[in-house]
């Protein structure tokens, strides 16, 4: 269909040119918009005031699989906000939708040399330890593991780094 002269396409053609197949997880990559993570798709219409901004996978769900019973969520089985494959997505309640998450371990805080902000090792702090319980210096210390020397004097002080308990002798509790 053609209005003032563009070609219009209907939602669900719209919604199929904005993925991008990954043929190795099976996931349907939205390319279009995205908030907090998720796609996002326009509906409507602006002349009749029904134009409105949905989530693409609830999109996906409700286009491919059916309606999505009142206060239900979308959640997905492969953990990818950006996936809108709907042998992907299933109906749970925001309770499935946490405990689903729980199970998986995905609200899991990570911490030491699991985070991706971090500079040292586990072996990196207990040895900083040691050898500032040796009477060497932060700076020092902080130069032989190329940091600064505020990061190794919080993590000896365990004010960050507090998984790595030390003694005296920088020996792992």
């Amino acid at each position: 269909m053609k209005i003032r002269g563009q070609t219009v396409h209907s939602p669900k053609d719209r919604f199929l040119r904005m993925i991008l197949e990954n043929t190795i997880t099976g996931c349907h990559h939205w390319t279009g918009a995205l908030r907090n993570g998720y796609g996002r798709l326009m509906i409507g219409s602006r002349s009749d005031g029904t134009r409105k901004s949905i989530s693409a996978h609830r999109f996906a769900y409700e286009t491919f699989r059916g309606p999505i019973p009142e206060g239900y969520e979308v959640c997905h089985k492969c953990d990818n906000p950006k996936c809108v494959n709907p042998n992907h997505l299933f109906v749970g309640t925001r309770q499935d939708n946490i405990d689903d998450r729980e199970s998986k371990r995905r609200n899991r805080v990570k911490v030491g040399e699991e985070s991706a902000n971090a500079k040292l090792t586990e072996v990196d702090v207990i040895s900083a330890a040691r050898l500032r319980s040796k009477g060497e210096t932060y700076a020092s210390i902080a130069e032989r593991f190329g940091v600064d020397r505020k990061t190794i004097m919080r993590a000896v002080k365990r004010q960050s780094w507090k998984l790595v308990p030390t003694d005296p002798n920088g020996e792992k509790k």
